[in-house]
């Protein structure tokens, strides 16, 4: 509102000044609420970018989580294999073991036969 309206005349009575007035304070609470909505609506941008760039945020997490599972999940199985070559070849060592305990055994036999052949 640019200007006031205009002032009630000289003869005017209790009522039109009251009216003058209402119209006044309607006037300036309109004037108010536009300069709240323009001061308001940088607010609002700022807010709404604010609340995209947490959203994107948000999104970029997400991606990221995703990722670190795949990379987790993918680790556990690569885990897992190493685990079972791991125990394949424990077992193959431990047959090895048993084949030199039976070889040792067998070379110490054939001494002890050959020792008595030679002694014969």
């Amino acid at each position: 509102m640019n200007s006031l309206p205009p002032l009630p005349g000289p003869g005017a009575g209790l009522s039109d000044w009251v009216a003058w007035a209402i119209l006044v304070v309607i006037g300036a609470a309109g004037f108010l609420i536009l300069q709240w909505r323009e001061k308001r609506g940088p607010i609002t941008e700022r807010l709404n970018t604010a609340l995209a760039d947490e959203r994107q945020a948000h999104k970029d997490t997400k991606a990221e989580l995703v990722e670190t599972q795949r990379l987790l999940e993918e680790s556990r199985q690569q885990n897992n294999g190493l685990i079972r070559e791991f125990s394949d070849i424990k077992a193959t060592n431990a047959k090895m073991e048993l084949q030199i305990a039976y070889l040792t055994e067998e070379i110490a036999e054939l001494k002890v036969e050959l020792l008595k052949r030679n002694t014969a």
